[in-house]
């Protein structure tokens, strides 16, 4: 038995010694090199592109199955100018666990990928011919994996991974735009099945349409589990910061040291698990967003129509930031600038399910706190209910509903509680006719293409209850105290005059009714009362073409005492019109109907007296 054993090891050995020798000779015999032109060759025949390597190709067989390769550059199609290029690519595979059906990678190492993508002007790129090879190709991928089932046994098992010195460009010739992803750099670990290894990664992103220049960096740790096709990253710590950013006056700080002409944009960390043969994924992360600190919990099942499941909760928020600059409301701007579509079709696909609360916001100018909303999204359906929040020393609590199919279309129900209308109306409109403080309902639809559409197809319900408020550009009380002398110098009995902002009529209570239909907002119960003043109103306003035509009928009180002086004008009625746009309203004011209701209440006044005093004679000379 012995013998055997000592047969057995030494032919063992034989072979062994025989193999090696046979790699060392292949080795030192066999040159890559002398088959470079007709790999050129080759690939000129079959894309159409020349492919360039500038160094020698250098191969290793043992102990590790290796190859190297210096410069190489392939051209755009049919064409001398360069479209990618790499300095050095090295990839070693280790031999002997080959044997055992293991693919154990020692190392791959690339250096200096170079790449452009080019949009032409006629919507082609520079990448059709490689794509339409790609997809004619893929039509017989599903049977060679049938044919080779076998390789679902392999274990990969790569020693470490270095990807430094890339950059990817793409350049749209109709627009001017480019996008680049610059200095992109990659280490990790050991690379195997259920085996946690550290992952490094830096990339940077610039932009000339919005322009930025951003760099990220990551780390975390990756474990993988291809039998289950799970993959989990553990510990990540994910920062990105810009030097240029064209998002506004943008001043932010999430996270770190602010670093000269440099903000940290975001500065978090967390965890990511997806779930590939159940088509899950669950992120949770928490830290700096922008100018927030925040809490994600995101949830996702199915990738090619995923339903999103979603937690956000946010110390603060300011959307004006991210959103566009308001063009000037002139005649030329108007005019050469076409109102765009609403384009809302990327809510059609949209499947959520979640809630977002903010502690301060600041959205469209507005400013909200304590805010909460619930979403979900189905089939073009959006729907937050429900939508709360502090505002300007009130608060407002309803729903807001958006149909994404079809014409867009948008209802509104909210109610308005101890709102300052002024401080409101103000920021969300620039609208400052209004002061006062109470509530507010509303139940609104509105559909349409533009944002014009949607104004001009309003209909619904309005309802206003304020007090302790003024409506601000006209003081009806000093215009009618001024009235007597005006006349009496021969002045028109009709004036009309533009809204003073210096200017206004105080009220006690306030109270109206609108009802909208098609963008016009219809008011016949105005009810205006002070210690001055009664008026009752009635008009519409316009909501679709930013203007209004009202009429209001003010009654004095006995007295304008505490406005300047005493006249006494009281119970006479005079119609006060405004009309005209929003930025420029007129107020006239009718003070023959003024003088006509004086003479009749001086009239009435003296008749009344002559009667009772005919009566109390005749009453006299009875008793007598």
């Amino acid at each position: 038995m012995k013998k055997i054993i000592k047969f057995c090891l030494l032919g063992a050995g034989v072979i062994l010694g025989l193999a090696v020798a046979v790699v060392v000779y292949v080795v030192a015999t066999f040159n890559p090199n002398n088959y470079k032109g007709k790999i050129i060759e080759a690939v000129k025949e079959s894309t159409q592109r020349t492919l360039s390597i500038g160094g020698d190709i250098k191969l290793s067989l043992f102990p590790n199955i290796g190859a190297e390769l210096g410069k190489v550059s392939l051209s755009d199609f049919k064409s001398d100018s360069e479209f990618s290029s790499v300095d050095n690519v090295h990839v070693s595979l280790a031999l002997m666990p080959l044997l055992s059906r293991q693919v154990v990678v020692d190392e791959v190492m690339v250096s200096g990928v170079q790449a452009v993508l080019v949009k032409h002007k006629d919507g082609t790129t520079n990448i059709d011919d490689l794509l339409a090879k790609e997809e004619k190709g893929s039509k017989g991928i599903k049977a060679e994996k049938k044919e080779a089932p076998g390789l679902q046994g392999v274990k990969l098992d790569i020693a470490a991974v270095s990807l430094e010195k890339t950059s990817l460009t793409y350049r749209d010739e109709a627009t001017g735009a480019q996008y680049i992803i610059k200095d992109l750099h990659l280490t990790t670990g050991r690379i195997a099945n259920g085996l946690p290894t550290e992952l490094n990664l830096a990339v940077g992103v610039q932009a000339n349409q919005p322009r930025m220049d951003i760099a990220t960096q990551l780390k975390t740790t990756l474990t993988l589990d291809l039998d289950k096709k799970q993959y989990q990253l553990e510990g990540m710590d994910l920062q990105v910061s810009a030097s240029a950013l064209d998002i506004g006056d943008l001043k932010l700080l999430a996270g770190g040291d602010k670093q000269a002409n440099e903000s940290v944009l975001i500065a978090m960390k967390g965890s990511l698990q997806v779930d590939a043969a159940k088509e899950s994924l669950q992120l949770d992360l928490a830290g700096g967003l922008l100018q927030s600190q925040v809490k994600i919990k995101v949830g996702m099942n199915g990738f090619s129509s995923p339903a999103i499941h979603f937690d956000v909760e946010a110390d603060q928020f300011d959307a004006d930031q991210y959103l566009p600059e308001k063009a000037e409301k002139t005649a030329e701007v108007s005019k050469a600038t076409e109102e765009k579509a609403l384009d809302l079709s990327g809510l059609r696909k949209l499947n959520l399910d979640g809630s977002l609360r903010v502690g301060s916001l600041k959205v469209a100018n507005v400013k909200l706190a304590q805010v909460r909303v619930d979403v979900k999204a189905e089939s073009g359906q959006v729907n937050l209910a429900p939508l709360s929040a502090n505002l300007y020393d009130g608060s407002l609590n309803g729903s807001l509903g958006i149909n994404a199919q079809a014409t867009p279309s948008i209802s509104i129900k909210q109610n308005l509680t101890g709102i300052n209308v002024a401080s409101l109306t103000k920021d969300a409109a620039n609208f400052d006719t209004l002061e006062g403080k109470g509530d507010i309902g509303i139940g609104l639809t509105m559909q349409g293409n533009t944002v014009s559409e949607m104004k001009k197809a309003m209909h619904g319900i309005v309802s206003l209850n304020l007090t302790d408020g003024a409506i601000k550009g006209i003081n009806i009380a000093k215009h009618l105290r001024d009235a007597k002398n005006v006349l009496s110098m021969g002045g028109a009995s009709i004036q009309t005059q533009s809204a003073n902002s210096a200017e206004k009529t105080d009220f006690s209570e306030l109270k109206a009714t609108f009802k909208v239909n098609k963008g016009v907002a219809h008011n016949n119960d105005l009810s205006l009362k002070s210690p001055l003043l009664c008026v009752l109103g009635s008009g519409d306003i316009n909501i679709g073409n930013d203007s209004m035509d009202y009429l209001a009928k003010a009654t004095l009180a006995n007295t304008l005492e505490g406005q300047g002086g005493q006249f006494n004008v009281s119970g006479i009625t005079v119609p006060v019109r405004a009309k005209g746009p929003f930025s420029n309203l007129q107020y006239t004011l009718d003070f023959g109907v003024m003088v006509g209701e004086a003479a009749k209440q001086k009239i009435e006044t003296e008749v009344k007296a002559k009667v009772q005093d005919q009566l109390k004679k005749s009453l006299q000379g009875f008793f007598k």
